[in-house]
């Protein structure tokens, strides 16, 4: 299904990433995984015992030089968080955009798939920067997509709902960050037939996208 394609995997959120990546390469995907976070990108990278199709790159996506060759009270939230978080939920996406297109738009073909969130289509789910910039994905890439289709390139994002990882959770109280809140989130998941294995189907969503 994905033989002959070529996968890049930013690890903002590693959960999604992972499954994601694993599914790719299991259905003969070239993969490579760029992110800051060297350690677990190259022991995920080992586990798939594939060194000819299956690497990892340090970048930080907020880098153009590294990419080419409950909400908070909006009177306290720091600008200089806000900002860390549109640069790479944003400047990142758009960064990997650009020079992913340089590359496809000779060759007039190619796909382009960034991972939004429901936060981007409904108010209230997270901290303001989050929010902003989930939205600011979803537009970014119907913009881009229009500019693209012209050139064969398909551009689309991905929306999931939310999973008990350590960004995640980042948005909770630190007093509730324990075993018992995870658990419970995912008896809740369980409860639900279509979230039980909506990891599964996000990574088999973004390799649709991109077959």
């Amino acid at each position: 299904m994905a033989i002959g394609k070529s996968c890049f995997s930013h690890w903002r959120c590693k959960w999604y990433r992972e499954s994601t990546v694993r599914l790719f390469h299991k259905h003969g995907a070239k993969v490579c995984i760029v992110d800051i976070q060297d350690e677990l990108g190259q022991r995920v990278v080992e586990s798939l015992g594939d060194e000819q199709n299956a690497c990892f790159i340090h970048c930080d996506v907020t880098s153009e030089a590294d990419v080419r060759p409950p909400c908070s009270n909006i009177l306290d939230y720091e600008l200089s968080v806000f900002d860390n978080v549109l640069d790479v939920n944003v400047k990142g996406i758009f960064l990997g955009m650009k020079h992913a297109a340089r590359i496809m738009i000779p060759r007039k073909s190619g796909s382009i798939v960034s991972l939004g969130s429901i936060a981007g289509s409904v108010g209230g789910l997270g901290p303001h920067a989050y929010t902003a910039s989930k939205f600011a994905v979803v537009g970014l890439t119907q913009n881009v997509a229009a500019e693209m289709g012209k050139h064969g390139i398909r551009v689309n994002c991905v929306s999931p709902y939310a999973v008990a990882t350590g960004l995640g959770l980042a948005h909770v109280p630190p007093d509730q960050r324990n075993d018992d809140a995870i658990a419970d989130f995912h008896s809740y998941l369980a409860s639900m037939p279509t979230c039980r294995a909506w990891i599964w189907w996000l990574g088999m969503l973004l390799m649709l996208c991109c077959s």
